[in-house]
């Protein structure tokens, strides 16, 4: 598991208006965003965005990418500079975090923005923290070949124990959503972590995308842990842009027989208005 805590920015620039500011990062071709802030000089968000990295480990020369951006502008309008960001030293010492202040961020053409972020990033080997399959599961250790089965069943955790558990939601697609000419993005936020789908164009969109987080938290605990997703139009102003909104709660299983929860045609509830449209089907 790669994860990356976007703590803050510093923007020399700011105007204190606009459509607000979020920070998308790339790992090996898979994007993550933090939230939308106001924004400011120096905006905060101190968010976590993971990659689970499976079987594949890190290797010397992997990288990350960052962008600090406006919500919702072109590329062209929308960008305060960019970043790549070595994980050489995690890779030679996973149990060092790399912590890295004010990195100076560059335009198109390499040159400092004067814009800089700061952030940390963490590695944890496969297999260090347990693995987990689809959506929320308990980790069950791989099984190992004895020549004497043992004489007592393994025993479950105590009660209120912490555990390592994953969380995945799948974007699958979106069914008559309203509005004329609309760009439909869809922000799942999965606890205090928040991801953000491709911006799609009109109003059957197709994303089938998967976002996880990972927890290492009691089963208690993990059950008041919200899903709420939200479906906006990228091209309006931030106070009408909501289509929509849903949420959900995680259900618990075990490595052998993981929870699928499925939600097809569902309706949501707008905040500003008593018409009711289709969520975006989640798997």
């Amino acid at each position: 598991m790669l994860r990356l805590l976007v703590a803050n920015a510093h923007i020399p620039g700011a105007t204190g208006s606009g459509p607000g500011l979020h920070v998308s990062a790339r790992f090996r071709g898979v994007p993550r965003s933090t939230r939308v802030v106001p924004e400011e000089h120096s905006p905060t968000w101190n968010e976590t965005l993971a990659w689970p990295l499976g079987a594949r480990p890190l290797r010397p020369t992997a990288s990350l990418s960052l962008r600090l951006r406006h919500w919702g502008l072109p590329a062209s309008r929308g960008d305060l500079g960019a970043a790549t960001v070595s994980l050489d030293q995690l890779v030679a010492n996973p149990k060092l975090p790399l912590s890295l202040s004010q990195v100076p961020l560059l335009d198109p053409n390499g040159q400092p923005t004067g814009s800089t972020i700061t952030l940390h990033c963490s590695y944890v080997p496969h297999g260090k923290a347990g693995s987990a399959t689809v959506p929320v599961q308990r980790w069950v250790p791989p099984p190992t070949v004895s020549p004497v089965p043992p004489m007592h069943p393994p025993r479950k955790p105590p009660a209120g124990s912490k555990e390592e558990f994953q969380v995945r939601v799948r974007i699958i697609e979106g069914h008559q959503l309203q509005g004329n000419n609309i760009k439909p993005v869809v922000t799942v936020s999965i606890g205090q972590h928040r991801f953000r789908t491709r911006i799609r164009v009109g109003n059957n969109p197709y994303y089938n995308e998967v976002f996880c987080q990972s927890f290492h938290q009691a089963p208690e605990q993990l059950l008041m842990e919200p899903i709420r997703i939200q479906v906006l139009d990228s091209k309006a102003i931030r106070s009408k842009a909501i289509i929509g909104i849903f949420q959900v709660r995680t259900r618990l299983g075990n490595g052998a027989s993981p929870p699928r929860s499925r939600f097809s045609s569902h309706p949501f509830a707008i905040p500003t208005a008593g018409r009711r449209h289709r969520l975006p089907r989640t798997g």
